[in-house]
């Protein structure tokens, strides 16, 4: 569980890093008559869009699996509660009842 805490807190990070990183990453837009340089910012923008995506994504998706894995461990400890619970009200009632079934 820790592991996937620190894989989405590090994925998020790196997201919201490169969202402030735009402007030194991406460099401005030329104008459409340069059909070369418009092409190289078109590569540039897609990779770092396709980055952020890809980090965003996985910040998704370790978390989905973290909120899984609690919700696991939440329901094996509800069981376990649920069988002590039985376990204590049988025997509240055996050490009521003296052993004896009862007979109406």
């Amino acid at each position: 569980m820790r592991f996937l805490t620190i894989l989405s807190s590090l994925f998020l990070f790196a997201g919201i890093t490169l969202l402030f990183a735009f402007p030194w990453l991406v460099p401005k837009r030329p104008p459409l008559q340069d059909k070369k340089a418009y092409a190289d910012y078109a590569v540039h923008f897609t990779l770092y869009a396709g980055s952020a995506i890809l980090f965003f994504g996985g910040a998704v998706v370790s978390s989905a699996f973290l909120v899984r894995k609690g919700l696991l461990i939440l329901k094996e400890e509800r069981e376990e509660n649920l069988r002590l619970l039985i376990e204590g009200t049988l025997s509240d009632h055996k050490k009521k009842h003296g052993g004896e079934s009862s007979q109406s």
